[in-house]
């Protein structure tokens, strides 16, 4: 079952999955890719993931705005993307540099639930190239009372509005927070957008959607089939380059069509959350943990079970 997340697979890579007895494909992007590239593929099916039944939406959205330091009244835009090269946060900063001047709006700020220094972007330099210090805010959680709070940048450790210590450390791989707290990030967002230039599957999708909020991704890669299939807003990819290292092709999206449907979508505020339930109906309905179950029981059920002295006991 290989994260198909760009296309044409190396051919070392696809001469493997062609030696399988059986393969499967987190999305349908991924099964066109493989199929395309090699016809003697034993495919049998898409087997994709499912969010947590933790990511789902709040009752009263001013009100958890609120309850985690923000004012009710403003509007986010949020990702949930790891700071690493294939994560787009420079053309993001960029799109939301621009949507500000379009709309003059004092009121809307960028959500990045990330991480630095990481491997990745230099996420300060970023935001004194956009002039966006006190419009992009981001996850902090104290290592010393595990309080989970909001804030601009203030390097990647702060003093604790809670216990006073100098412990507040930006959210990462190193300082985690739970399921149901990423689910109250999700939640403090209005819209949601995966900027990258290709997805194995890209699960935070699909946790935002779930949150009943409108997602916007990348059209390329896995992120194109989640799109489809729950409905959302697709960024069309202005061109592709070619990755060195891998020989994959790698979107560049375009981040005028991003700003032009990101400013449609906030000259309509009052249909968001509409639009949001559909995305959300549409998503627990194709992705759920039953149907991927349902997939790999199949296939097992028709291989045959063949004498432990050939096999294990060999």
């Amino acid at each position: 079952m290989p994260t198909v997340d760009a296309t044409p697979r190396d051919v070392q890579w696809v001469n493997t999955y062609s030696s399988a007895d059986a393969v499967f494909a987190y999305s349908e992007f991924g099964r066109d890719t493989l199929l395309k590239q090699c016809d003697s593929i034993n495919f049998v099916d898409i087997a994709s993931p499912a969010a947590s039944k933790c990511f789902t939406p709040v009752a009263d959205k001013r009100q958890h705005k609120s309850d985690m330091g923000l004012s009710p009244d403003t509007f986010i835009v949020g990702t949930v993307m790891r700071n690493q090269k294939r994560k787009l946060y420079p053309d993001l900063f960029k799109s939301f540099r621009k949507f500000l001047d379009l709309t003059d709006d004092n009121n809307t700020f960028l959500y990045c639930h990330t991480y630095y220094p990481d491997v990745g972007w230099d996420i300060p330099r970023l935001l004194d190239e956009y002039g966006l210090s006190s419009r992009v805010l981001f996850t902090y959680k104290c290592k010393s009372c595990g309080n989970i709070s909001v804030n601009f940048f203030q390097d990647t450790m702060q003093v604790c509005d809670k216990c006073g210590k100098f412990a507040n450390v930006m959210v990462g791989l190193s300082n985690s927070i739970g399921e149901q707290d990423l689910s109250n990030v999700y939640n403090t967002f209005d819209v949601y957008v995966q900027y990258a230039n290709s997805e194995g599957f890209g699960m935070p999708q699909l946790e935002a959607a779930y949150c009943g909020l409108p997602v916007m991704s990348t059209y390329y890669s896995a992120m194109e089939s989640v799109i489809d299939n729950i409905g959302g807003i697709p960024i069309e990819p202005l061109s592709y380059y070619l990755e060195c290292e891998t020989g994959c092709n790698r979107a560049v999206p375009d981040n005028e069509a991003f700003v032009s449907k990101l400013i449609d979508l906030h000259s309509q505020k009052e249909n968001i959350p509409k639009i949001g339930s559909d995305i959300r109906e549409k998503a627990t309905n194709h992705y759920s943990w039953d149907k991927a179950a349902e997939a790999w029981a199949k296939h097992i059920n028709t291989v045959k079970i063949r004498d432990p002295r050939e096999t294990w006991l060999s």
